[in-house]
């Protein structure tokens, strides 16, 4: 080359296929190094080149793709001089197209579309007449995998891990406030509403003003107390000790049944109750990202790729049923990146760790990893990812559920079966007492309150 040129390459930083090592690589080289050294001792064949292994292959694609067309047809194609004009040629062209096997790199050799495909390139830099090889660092959203490990060392990741699910929090229901509990239970939650109620006006209706009167007014008594403490606000005034034995069992089971309910509530209307069906859902993934092996796996109606955040949003926004996807599978670093653009509307749900995240590569053997994981691991101790995540992601909050499930279990009766029966119980014990010695605490009763009155 001239030296202009060699010149003007200095630096340059490029990309040619990379063959990895192997066995039989490496008997191949060593056969054609005596082969040619029996021919001319001058010639020395340091390694095979790309198109030495690519042509090597190929002869042996070729090869099989004979046989398995002599061996199906029973014809003769040792002269192969007039091969493309026979029409027996379209068999033999099929033959090596169907062609799959481990190439002399122990790669998969297949050729789609009559063309070789090549998963494996090699970075190269340009330095004086030569070329550098395996680089001294890639920084980037590179994921951290076992099969990448097998020919670079990784550092600690220094992002979250795993893959999460984006959905757009959007719901239309108008009863979605029915949902967090079954219908059997809230059934029973009325019940016990008037069987409280009831067992409490049966108690202090002797003594207490309260609780006498008209028909009407005592029945509405006992709903508006029981109900009441539901928020508990009730005001009416307890005599009777097993009423108030009674009406703290039940402010218990309230307590327990609200905050249950609250609970519940929040999770469906946060996490959108989605629910994605593999017949009537479209699931987006990020085009060109290895999430597309895992989306495939899904089994869904349609599989859409996108590459910008504002595709995304456009997606989710219209649902499967326009025109868009019901959700979107994608790396956590880069769903906070769009929620970090779109804080409001989407959430992100979060299972299992099934990646290890991003990390910094170096070449096998570098001691330059043991030293960078110990400066990520150090700035993760001290908080300096955290804020540095923050001006990253514009100080914005993440909505994030770390849960394997996008459909938060509906309360039912079953769930709460031994807090109704304590309350059950109890009542039942209190109205018993209250039938077998009622004169004494009727008696006790009433002169506490006329007492109280007249003072």
């Amino acid at each position: 080359m001239d030296p202009s040129v060699i010149e003007a390459t200095q630096g340059v930083l490029g990309l040619k296929s990379y063959t990895p090592a192997s066995t039989r690589l490496h008997n191949l080289t060593s056969r054609l190094r005596k082969i040619f050294y029996m021919q001319d001792p001058n010639i020395e064949v340091s390694a095979v080149t790309p198109d030495g292994i690519w042509a090597y292959d190929a002869t042996w694609a070729l090869a099989e793709a004979v046989e398995r067309t002599w061996t199906s047809t029973g014809l003769n194609l040792v002269n192969l001089n007039n091969i493309t004009s026979s029409k027996h040629g379209l068999l033999l062209l099929q033959e090596i197209l169907q062609t799959r096997f481990k190439g002399i790199s122990n790669e998969e050799i297949q050729y789609p579309n009559g063309k070789l495909v090549s998963s494996a390139f090699e970075i190269v830099n340009v330095i004086g007449k030569g070329e550098r090889r395996t680089f001294d660092a890639v920084v980037g959203d590179t994921t951290i995998t076992s099969e990448r490990s097998q020919y670079v060392g990784f550092t600690i990741p220094y992002t979250d891990l795993g893959v999460g699910m984006l959905v757009s929090n959007e719901n239309g229901d108008m009863w979605i406030f029915l949902k967090p509990l079954s219908a059997d239970l809230w059934i029973t939650i009325a019940g016990f509403f008037i069987l409280t109620g009831f067992v409490v006006w049966v108690i202090e209706r002797p003594a207490n003003p309260e609780y006498q009167g008209k028909p009407s007014q005592q029945i509405g008594t006992i709903l508006w107390f029981s109900f009441s403490t539901l928020v508990f606000a009730h005001r009416e005034k307890l005599l009777n000790n097993l009423a108030k034995f009674v009406v703290i069992i039940w402010v218990f089971a309230v307590l327990i049944l609200t905050s249950s309910y609250t609970a519940t509530l929040t999770s469906i209307m946060a996490v959108n109750q989605i629910r994605l069906n593999s017949r009537g859902d479209y699931i987006g993934y990020q085009s060109g990202s290895f999430t597309q092996g895992l989306v495939k796996n899904l089994n869904f109606k349609g599989l859409k790729p996108y590459n910008l955040v504002e595709e995304y949003a456009l997606a989710l926004s219209r649902g499967s049923n326009h025109g868009g996807v019901s959700a979107i599978v994608d790396e956590v670093p880069y769903m906070k990146i769009f929620l970090a653009h779109y804080p409001t509307g989407y959430s992100m749900i979060k299972p299992e760790s099934s990646t290890n995240g991003f990390g910094f590569v170096f070449p096998k053997g570098s001691k330059l990893v043991h030293d960078m994981s110990m400066r990520i691991q150090l700035m993760r101790e001290e908080g300096k990812l955290i804020e540095m995540e923050k001006v990253w992601f514009h100080k914005r909050t993440i909505p994030m559920f770390d849960n394997t499930t996008s459909d938060p279990n509906t309360l039912n009766f079953h769930t709460f079966r031994g807090l109704f029966l304590v309350t059950g119980v109890s009542s039942a014990f209190a109205l018993f007492i209250f039938i077998i010695f009622p004169l004494k605490e009727k008696w006790y009763a009433v002169k506490k309150f006329r007492f109280r009155y007249q003072v």
